[in-house]
């Protein structure tokens, strides 16, 4: 028989992966700021507003669906593992979806060059945030750890 989770293993868990989604601006933004300067900030800025607009859609309330049903079906093995997987697959299905309409935002509504460049540097944010966003936080099939998928 499987032990049960712990809930002080999984709030601890869940407490570090929070303050480090905290912290990680705090150390991501003065770099990002020296690089691009001021101009190329506020067209970050700017165009990080509109990848959060896709990651909020992309989001589609997996997280809470994931954790309720998982919670459900707990004892259950097999149902939870399949419902883990079909969830995860959910997530990368609404991500890809969303990346896909935010290439065809790039190249279809934004003129300048130096758009265009702050637009492609936030594609390889854009992808960490979304799966980020989407990912529900639910108990691993195997495991009573309950970390981002």
């Amino acid at each position: 028989m499987a032990k049960a989770p712990s809930v002080r293993k999984n709030y601890i868990y869940n407490l570090i992966y929070q303050v480090m989604t905290l912290i990680t601006p705090f150390i991501t933004t003065p770099y990002i700021s020296r690089v691009l300067g001021a101009d190329g900030t506020g067209v970050q800025s700017y165009t990080n507003s509109v990848v959060q607009y896709f990651a909020i859609l992309a989001a589609l309330g997996t997280a809470s669906y994931g954790q309720r049903e998982i919670a459900r079906h707990r004892d259950e093995i097999k149902i939870r593992s399949r419902l883990f997987w079909e969830i995860e697959v959910l997530c990368m299905a609404t991500t890809a979806a969303c990346l896909i309409i935010w290439l065809f935002v790039i190249g279809s509504f934004l003129g300048d060059i130096t758009e265009r460049r702050s637009a492609r540097f936030n594609i390889t944010l854009t992808r960490t945030r979304l799966s980020t966003v989407t990912m529900p936080r639910f108990s691993l099939p195997s495991s009573g750890i309950s970390l981002p998928c």
